[in-house]
């Protein structure tokens, strides 16, 4: 993958097709695990760990709906980029 600009149009739809593509992936795994939920019927610690997985991969699809582009706040994306707070004596570069 080429690398672009972060600021450039370019960027964005690549930010995006890639999210797209994550989003699309975590959702296969979802659809695979609701197989092994089914084949695990009677193993409860089978089925227990099927539900802390799914509860993960749905954490995951809300992250990933959940980016924005650099310097937007809420989603909106002509709001102005948030303040950032000053560097401390031990965090500037010598």
């Amino acid at each position: 993958m080429r690398r672009l600009r972060p600021e450039s149009a370019e960027h964005d739809a690549a930010v995006a097709a890639e999210l797209a593509v994550a989003e699309r992936a975590v959702r296969r795994a979802l659809a695979a695990l609701d197989g092994q939920r089914r084949a695990s019927f009677g193993d409860y610690d089978a089925r227990r760990a099927v539900a802390r997985t799914r509860r993960d991969l749905e954490r995951c699809i809300e992250a990933i709906r959940a980016v924005r582009p650099v310097g937007t706040v809420g989603g909106e994306p002509d709001a102005k980029p948030t303040a950032r707070r000053p560097a401390t004596s031990h965090e500037v570069a010598e």
